[in-house]
Order: structure tokens, then C-alpha cells, then sequence
């Protein structure tokens, strides 16, 4: 084998593994082991009301976000109600399903840490439609970090 074989052999072996690790990276990023997803109240839509996500304890965490026709690059109020518990903190995700638009973050405040508030931008794109995930990212007085995911949709 030659020089030139075993580099560009090597090169392959190395850009391989880079993809594997990268999608590995990725996929611990947006779905964490060890973390409990809410499932989603089905039929809802938060361009007509507020929507809930129900945890396998009944725990409950509820999404209202302002304006309901959630424009593009304008500022959207959000708004995170827990029942059933209390947070340390919470973090929103925005993660864009049938584009990758990388990961929205934003950290949401609360006086009373049951109603969390904070704003965020959408971003738009080449795609007339968005389909979008949101993701209240909730950590409770023990540390563990639950998810609350709700999906959505934008139009340009």
C-alpha cells in the first residue's frame, strides 16, 4: 500500500469517526438520557390557546405564548405555568424539526418558581412552513431535569 492509500485511508477513518461523534454530541444535546419528557397534550394549538404537557406523575406544565399568530422576528412573550411542583429554574428551547435552525435558547425568570416568563425571537427561513419544537427545560430542587416539549408551526 502506498503513501498517498494509507493517507487518504486515514482520512476517511478520521472524518467517520468525526460524523459518528458529532451525531452522538447532537443527539445528548436534544434528548439527554436519563431526563423524563412530558408528553404533549394532542389536538393542541398555541396559535389558538394554551397547551399542556402532562408528566407519567401528573405533574403538569402549561405554554401560553403572545401574540398567538407567533410572527417571525418580532418578540414573542412566553409564559410557563407549573402545577404540581416547583423549579429551581428553566430554560426554553426552540428547535426547528423539518430544518436544522440550530438550538433557540432562552432562560425564562420567576418570582414564585411555578410561573416562569421570558421572551423570544423565531427566526425565519427559506421554508413557507416552520414546524417547530419548544422545549421548557425545567430543573427541580433535586437537581434532575425534566422536559416539557410542545410542538408548533409558523408560516412565512
Amino acid at each position: 500500500m502506498t503513501k498517498s492509500n494509507i493517507i487518504t485511508l486515514l482520512s476517511i477513518v478520521v472524518l467517520i469517526a468525526l460524523a459518528v461523534i458529532a451525531y452522538q454530541f447532537k443527539t445528548a444535546i436534544l434528548s439527554p438520557q436519563g431526563v423524563t419528557r412530558a408528553v404533549m397534550q394532542s389536538g393542541c394549538d398555541l396559535h389558538q390557546s394554551d397547551c399542556t404537557a402532562v408528566f407519567s406523575d401528573g405533574r403538569k406544565a402549561t405554554l401560553s405564548l403572545t401574540p398567538k399568530n407567533l410572527p417571525l422576528l418580532k418578540p414573542i412573550q412566553i409564559q410557563v405555568q407549573l402545577e404540581g411542583f416547583k423549579a429551581k429554574s428553566m430554560q426554553f428551547n426552540i428547535i426547528g424539526l423539518n430544518m436544522d435552525m440550530g438550538v433557540n435558547r432562552n432562560t425564562l425568570v420567576s418570582n414564585n418558581q411555578q410561573s416562569f416568563q421570558g421572551k423570544m425571537i423565531l427566526p425565519t427561513c427559506s421554508n413557507q412552513r416552520m414546524e417547530w419544537e419548544a422545549q421548557a427545560v425545567i430543573t427541580d430542587h433535586d437537581d434532575k431535569i425534566v422536559i416539557a416539549p410542545f410542538q408548533f408551526y409558523t408560516d412565512k
